[in-house]
């Protein structure tokens, strides 16, 4: 007696909502986990920053000076920090 569901997706709700406000506030509030974590590990400072994109928003984390580069670049901070940012 199983019923057949059959589920149509939205194109253009999901990707208001995978853009939305709250989800770009959880991104960037994981992102800046993972920026204290690598900025624990090394001598570098990092960014955090979060951009709404064409299908949902992305966040990321980046090197800011040469310090931070050359820290990622031996250590695989960013890479070690992922693994641990909460």
């Amino acid at each position: 007696m199983a019923n057949n569901v059959k589920v149509k997706i939205n194109s253009s709700g999901a990707r208001e909502i995978l853009n939305s406000a709250g989800v770009q506030s959880d991104l960037l509030h994981r992102a800046n986990g993972i920026k204290r974590s690598a900025e624990s590990m090394g001598n570098g400072t990092f960014e955090a920053d979060v951009q709404a994109g064409k299908s949902r928003a992305h966040a990321m984390v980046k090197t800011t000076d040469i310090v931070s580069i050359r820290s990622n670049a031996k250590n695989n901070t960013l890479l070690k920090a992922m693994g641990s940012g909460k």
